[in-house]
């Protein structure tokens, strides 16, 4: 038992020797720091951001470009292929909104589309990523407007289709707008009539009116001349401007009287010289025996009319 201890105490001792020996040895790499990561240092930018076009209508594109730009010494240059966050800040809303992550192209440069709802601010962020730091686009302010509406002047009617001198014409119709593949009434809105007058031009604006709530309106102006009458409704609010067919009118000359006063108690204008004697219901044409001697009570243009009156023709 003594000789085996007194053997096994040298070798334990060679033992720990050489692993203090291979410790020794493995020191100095422990001691050396592991790597670090890469750190983001490289400031980025966004150049040339642009979102429009400045007022666009609702439901149509607004188009967001720029490139992202990478600092190089006291300059900037392209960064390559880069992902982008696009961001749109609606009017009275906050914050922002994320709308999309886009890629950039090799020099950097993107440009996209969305669908525009409502006015606001367009806005986009390269995010940090490798040795790229995080940077934002100014913000570009999209005016969105509502979609314009087509509208139409329906059944519009102009007369009547002769009509005498000095009185009224009539003119109607109905404001419309497009609903779908359809045609619905307007509501309240301004129509303007037009006159254009045989061998003049341009047509003259005759007056303004307001419709009805159904788009429906109709007035009258005194007539003076043929010509073709039209009704426009001009843009207002969301509604496009549109015309009406034009309408003729022929204004003839009022007819000449028939009968009329004496001038005096025994004299008739020379228009109507057919005498007619009232208490005998008797006319007497110029050359007659007693035409100088009748005081007449009515006088005639034609016999015609002075039968129509009830009269009848003197015998001498």
């Amino acid at each position: 038992m003594h000789t085996s201890t007194s053997y096994a105490a040298p070798q334990l001792r060679r033992i720990l020797l050489a692993a203090l020996a291979s410790l020794a040895l493995m020191l100095p790499m422990l001691l050396v720091p592991a790597p670090a990561q890469a750190a983001t240092t490289v400031a980025t930018r966004v150049s040339g951001f642009a979102a429009g076009p400045a007022t666009v209508t609702k439901g149509k594109a607004v188009t967001y470009s720029g490139q992202v730009q990478r600092a190089s010494g006291k300059s900037w240059v392209k960064t390559g292929a880069v992902s982008v966050h696009v961001y749109f800040d609606p009017d009275g809303t906050a914050p922002r909104k994320y709308v999309r992550t886009i890629k950039t192209n090799a020099t950097g440069y993107f440009k996209s589309s969305t669908v525009s709802t409502v006015s606001g601010k367009w806005s986009v962020t390269v995010p940090a990523r490798g040795s790229y730091k995080a940077s934002t686009s100014a913000a570009k302010y999209v005016k969105v407007v509502p979609a314009k509406i087509a509208t139409r002047v329906s059944s519009f009617a102009a007369g009547p289709a002769t009509v005498t001198k000095g009185k009224a014409v009539t003119y109607s119709g109905q404001a419309q707008r497009a609903s779908g593949a359809t045609w619905a009434k307007t509501g309240a809105v301004t129509v303007n009539v037009y006159f254009d007058p045989d061998g003049a031009a341009p047509k003259k604006l005759v007056r303004s009116l307001k419709t009805g709530s159904t788009g429906y309106f109709k007035a009258s102006t005194t007539s003076s001349v043929s010509g073709k009458w039209s009704a426009h409704m001009p843009a207002q609010g969301n509604y496009l401007g549109s015309y009406s067919a034009t309408k003729y009118v022929k204004v003839v000359a009022a007819p000449k009287p028939t009968v009329t006063k004496p001038i005096n108690l025994n004299t008739c204008p020379s228009w109507a010289p057919i005498k007619g004697n009232a208490s005998s219901m008797i006319y007497h044409m110029p050359g007659q025996s007693f035409y100088t001697r009748t005081n007449p009570e009515a006088c005639f243009a034609t016999e015609s009319a002075a039968v129509k009156a009830g009269y009848r023709k003197a015998k001498v």
